[in-house]
């Protein structure tokens, strides 16, 4: 599903998805997202975060 900056507000206090991938040609939107789905999570009670980075020959089965 695709979610737009200005809709993650909403979204997140309905419903909180298991994983959120964010991404943006601007880093500042993409780190202001990142902040608020932390933001929000922190406030649910979760305190662990895994994170990902994809660069080349990174192989997505790993994930499973």
């Amino acid at each position: 599903m695709r979610l737009y900056p200005e809709k993650l507000s909403g979204q997140l206090k309905k419903n909180l998805l298991p994983i959120y991938l964010i991404s943006s040609d601007e880093p500042l939107l993409q780190q202001e997202s990142s902040d608020q789905v932390r933001a929000f999570c922190r406030a649910q009670g979760f305190s662990e975060r895994q994170v990902f980075s994809a660069e080349r020959g990174f192989n997505w089965n790993q994930l499973r």
